[in-house]
This record gives structure tokens, C-alpha cells and sequence, in this order.
């Protein structure tokens, strides 16, 4: 029975996910080709679906349509946590706070690092940083940047236990992050489809030289001129009030990081499917081998909840310039994270996750723009 209901809670999230993606086949399928002229697809989105729709039930189970080219919506089953799937974990307790009367900015840092060096066990956890109901004044920002460290409120209520920023100075506060960047660590292979459509786990290659199972890689997807002359980002018309719109330059796109699981001649299948098409009249896109040393994994932050309004009285917020700098949490260079029962106020960028962050679950989590007593 309980089996049978964990399975019925994944269908349920599976759909709601699935069904946001439809948004993004929508976003992404707005443009045709005709001839050599790429223009505007005007009709609706649910014209443009396959005959046996985007999403439908069979014995339990969600059963995925495909459009003409291929593209699907995309499946978010493979994201979060340890790939998805699997239930967050509950770090054990190693320091125990309670709220000081003046700053405690250093007092929890201090906690986080005696916890940081702890060894991990056999689960990869060291252990967790938590704190008792009450408010903790933070004047600057909060670091976690070891592997296995957990910061928590002691209560499952995130109301009874407050991380309060002062200072007007817009800035991250909390940030869980390793160090490092990807790196190359072999030659680039091109892709070879003319079209590989959303939903793609296969890819046909050049070559596979130096490729073998199990290996980490990057499929980068150049966002090239052709593309942004597709879609006309080359040549914006002006706002209404006359100020220009910048428009886009070529650079280097996408990239999704994945593991080949197996290999077939000059095709290599991914872990994860593509949640982007590769169309090789538009982008040259290409496959190598990657290293990211430093990362660090495990990593939380639970039942906690925190009013911006004193980050959000800088200056460069209030003019537009740093809108976005006032956050509550940063997740970058990490993996196997998360970020659960947490209740904001008065951040402009609440919940950031970073290009270098791979596997993290956001749940059960709420951003309010003022708080409900004002």
C-alpha cells in the first residue's frame, strides 16, 4: 500500500511538472520554417500537438506524445535530488544554536565550519548546523561550502525561526556553494543530425573516439547569428519610449551536462534527455568530455524563513540597477541539494540556482513580495 502510494505521488508530480512543460514546447515551437524563411507560427499551441496529445494515462502510468519532428514534452522526472525519485534526507543534529540578542551572523558561521570539518559518514553527511525558534540578525551573509552540512530551523513551522538581514545593502544571503568550473578534458565531437528534437536521448556523433561508457560530457548547443536571425533578435525595434532594446550576440549557448550509458557505432545515448532541440541548420552543436572539481554535495537548507526589506532599502535596488542582487538563497557548484519548507519575503531573486549546479530539489517553498500583515 505504501509502495502503491509513493507511486501515486510520483505520477502526481511527474504530471504537474510535465504540464509546465508545455509551456516550454510552446515557447519553443513558436517559429517554422518556411522555404528558407523562418517566421512566426501564429496558430494555437494545442494545433500544433500530436494526434494523441501531449500527455495520457495508461495502466498508471504517463504516456508522452510526440509531435512531427520528434519533440516532446520535456520529462523533469530525472531532475532534483540524486536524479529524482528519491526522498530527501533527514542530517542528523551536530550543533544546536539559540538566537543571541545582537548579531549572529558569526555564531552561525562559526557553527557551519565546526561542522564542516567533521568527516562525513557513510551517507556523505557531516551533519547539521541547527536552530532553535527565534531571530537570528544577519548583517552580512551566511557561507556553506563543504560537502554534507545541513543549516535548519529546529521547528517544521519556517515562521518560528528567522534569518533577518540588516544593513540596506542588496547581496546573497545564504550561499551554498563549491568552487570550480567545467573543464574539458578531451577532444569536441560534432553532432551530425540534422535535427534532434526535445525528448532526444541519442545522439550520432562524427566520431566517438576517446568516448566510452560512463563518461561525463557536455552538449553544448552554440547560441550562433543564424539562430538569433531566425527569431529576429538581430534587429529589435526600439521601446515605445525610444530606448533601444540590446540585442543578442552569438556566445556559447547552452550546455547540458550528461553521462553516456551506451554506445553504438557513431551513436552515443545520454542518462538524461535533451530538454532542448539541436537543429544543425541553426547551431553547430557538439559533444565533449568534461571534469568539475569541486563541487560539493549533500547540502541543505530547511524550515527557515526571512523578510528582505532591510537588503531591499539599498539604493541600487530601489534605481533598478541591483533589482536582482537581493537573494535569499544561492545554489552554485553543487550537487545533490536542496532547499525545503523555507517562507520569504521582500526578495527579488529568492531562490537562485547557478549554471554550475546539477540535481537540486526546491520544495515546499514560498516567496511573498510584502509581508501578510502589510
Amino acid at each position: 500500500m505504501q509502495r502503491r502510494e509513493s507511486a501515486r505521488r510520483h505520477i502526481r508530480a511527474g504530471l504537474v511538472l510535465a504540464l509546465a512543460g508545455i509551456v516550454a514546447i510552446g515557447a519553443m515551437a513558436v517559429y517554422r520554417q518556411i522555404g528558407t524563411r523562418v517566421v512566426l507560427d501564429s496558430r494555437p499551441v494545442a494545433s500544433r500537438a500530436p494526434a494523441q496529445g501531449w500527455l495520457s494515462f495508461r495502466g498508471n502510468h504517463l504516456v508522452y506524445g510526440h509531435d512531427q519532428q520528434g519533440n516532446r514534452i520535456p520529462d523533469f522526472s530525472y531532475a532534483g535530488y540524486e536524479g529524482g525519485g528519491v526522498a530527501l534526507p533527514v542530517v542528523p543534529a551536530r550543533v544546536t544554536l539559540s538566537a543571541p540578542a545582537g548579531d549572529a551572523t558569526a555564531t552561525i558561521q562559526q557553527a557551519i565550519d565546526q561542522v564542516s570539518a567533521m568527516p562525513r559518514d557513510r551517507s556523505g553527511f557531516r551533519g547539521a548546523v541547527v536552530l532553535n525558534p527565534g531571530t537570528y540578525r544577519i548583517g552580512t551573509s551566511l557561507h556553506i561550502g563543504a560537502s554534507g552540512v545541513v543549516l535548519r530551523g529546529a521547528s517544521a513551522n519556517p515562521a518560528d525561526t528567522v534569518l533577518l538581514p540588516t544593513n540596506p545593502v542588496a547581496r546573497t544571503l545564504v550561499n551554498i556553494a563549491g568552487s570550480g568550473i567545467v573543464t574539458p578534458t578531451g577532444p569536441s565531437h560534432k553532432v551530425t543530425d540534422g535535427y534532434v528534437p526535445v525528448g532526444a536521448s541519442t545522439l550520432t556523433l562524427d566520431s566517438t573516439a576517446g568516448l566510452a561508457i560512463g563518461d561525463t560530457v557536455i552538449v553544448q548547443r552554440p547560441q550562433t547569428q543564424a539562430w538569433i536571425h531566425a527569431i529576429g533578435m538581430d534587429s529589435i525595434p526600439p521601446r515605445p519610449d525610444g530606448k533601444p532594446i540590446t540585442q543578442w550576440p552569438p556566445n556559447a549557448g547552452l550546455q547540458f551536462e550528461r553521462t553516456i550509458v551506451a554506445i553504438h557505432g557513431p551513436h552515443i545515448v545520454l542518462d538524461v534527455p535533451l530538454t532542448n532541440a539541436l537543429e544543425r541548420q541553426f547551431t553547430d552543436a557538439t559533444v565533449w568530455k568534461y571534469s568539475f572539481t569541486g563541487r560539493i554535495g549533500q547540502v541543505g537548507l530547511e524550515n527557515l524563513s526571512s523578510d528582505g526589506a532591510a537588503m531591499a532599502a539599498d539604493p541600487s535596488v530601489t534605481n533598478g540597477s541591483g533589482f536582482f542582487d537581493v537573494t535569499f538563497v544561492n545554489l552554485d557548484a553543487v550537487e545533490n541539494a536542496w532547499v525545503r519548507n523555507t517562507v520569504v519575503t521582500r526578495y527579488t531573486q529568492p531562490y537562485q540556482v547557478g549554471t554550475g549546479a546539477i540535481r537540486v530539489t526546491i520544495l515546499h517553498t514560498q516567496s511573498h513580495r510584502v509581508a501578510a500583515s502589510g
